[in-house]
């Protein structure tokens, strides 16, 4: 898309101002929103992980 008429200096590097603001907030968000993920992943890695272990103790111990 284009953003404004080329011929003006002035207001052309504000809204590239504004643009690169808009996609660093997005590139924040984004990767926020990966370690988010990435974080809830390890999570529930780990609990089937301990969730092995424990069901390998429950079946030798017999208990809840």
């Amino acid at each position: 898309g284009g953003s404004g008429p080329a011929d003006e200096g002035e207001p052309l590097v504000n809204a590239h101002r504004r643009d690169s603001a808009v996609i660093g907030g997005v590139i924040a968000v984004v990767i926020f929103i990966l370690l988010c993920v990435t974080a809830i992943a390890i999570r529930i890695y780990q609990q089937r992980k301990l969730r092995k272990e424990n069901e390998s103790k429950v079946s030798k111990k017999e208990e809840c």
